[in-house]
């Protein structure tokens, strides 16, 4: 792609949209700018040709929105991460929900609205939203693109089973809940599982719906490249919570950060779906093929099971 521009802001949205290893050739006055990924220059055009060798995003401070979102998975640990992240001088977080992708009326009162839920102070790099539909409800992601087509896309995966269980003891701890989990999850599977997503619905009945990653990730690249997304594994966050969070600062493009970061697990009891038992057998033959494929995609083992 050649495109010659006077602004630099162009010149920063269209590094911004170009895939990494794209290339593209723009005007030799901003080398300066590009100094590590220029493969040529034309002097007689005065051109430089850019090769889009790594992954950074360019901000523009004349008008700011969220440059991350927590989109998954309910249940997967966004708690948590909301409440660590913000102990970094650089990001800053809405500790509570605002459901604008997701909630329709919210998404009415518009970007302005939307945008006075967040602290953009000069010292806060980078601001995001917590919104663990967005990974579920697709209808949430061209919304999301119409926002921020560059937003940086985080998604904390737990073992799908597990997550489920999680949603119904949430359920029935703070919202009294009455069904058993085995009546939710024959309900979903013999009624639910076509059933449109939306927030209302997908909260109180889509508690197994929601653990197909594999599924879900493919829609969220409909509308986002991969290198905007960056996907861990809750479990191993937990396991290894400062070594997992430093991955996701270089993602973020802030500094390391080493503190005392903590679990908060909004579940009032610790019990688990045993894994004898014949309904957590049932989902594990339900996600497997869908646990494969994900794991293919990463490039490493989940060891859910």
């Amino acid at each position: 792609v050649s495109l010659i521009r006077n602004s630099f802001d162009d010149i920063k949205m269209i590094w911004n949209m170009t895939l990494l290893n794209g290339r593209f050739a723009i005007s030799n006055k901003f080398k300066s700018y590009f100094m590590n990924t220029i493969i040529h220059e034309d002097t007689n055009n005065k051109l430089i040709i850019i090769h889009k060798t790594i992954y950074k995003i360019f901000r523009f401070s004349n008008y700011r929105t969220i440059d991350f979102i927590i989109a998954g998975a309910m249940k997967g640990g966004t708690t948590s991460a909301v409440i660590n992240f913000n102990k970094h001088p650089e990001i800053y977080m809405n500790k509570n929900e605002v459901h604008y992708f997701d909630h329709f009326k919210n998404y009415q009162r518009g970007i302005d609205w939307y945008n006075s839920q967040f602290d953009y102070s000069d010292t806060k790099k980078m601001i995001g939203d917590k919104a663990p539909d967005v990974m579920f409800i697709y209808s949430s992601l061209p919304l999301l693109q119409r926002l921020n087509p560059f937003v940086k896309i985080l998604l904390f995966l737990r073992n799908p089973i597990e997550r489920s269980y999680s949603h119904w003891k949430m359920l029935k701890n703070e919202y009294n809940y009455t069904f058993s989990y085995e009546f939710n999850v024959n309900d979903e599977l013999n009624h639910r599982m076509d059933e449109n997503c939306f927030f209302h619905n997908s909260f109180w009945y889509h508690t197994i719906k929601r653990g197909f990653y594999y599924r879900h990730i493919m829609e969220i690249l409909k509308f986002f490249p991969r290198e905007n997304i960056y996907i861990t594994i809750s479990e191993n966050v937990k396991d290894n919570i400062d070594e997992e969070y430093q991955k996701i600062f270089t993602f973020l493009e802030v500094s390391e950060l080493h503190t005392n970061f903590t679990l908060d697990y909004v579940s009032k009891t610790s019990d688990h779906l045993h894994k004898n038992s014949k309904i957590y057998k049932t989902l594990k033959t339900l996600f497997t093929d869908d646990v494969r494929k994900l794991e293919k995609f990463l490039g490493y083992k989940t060891n859910w099971w």
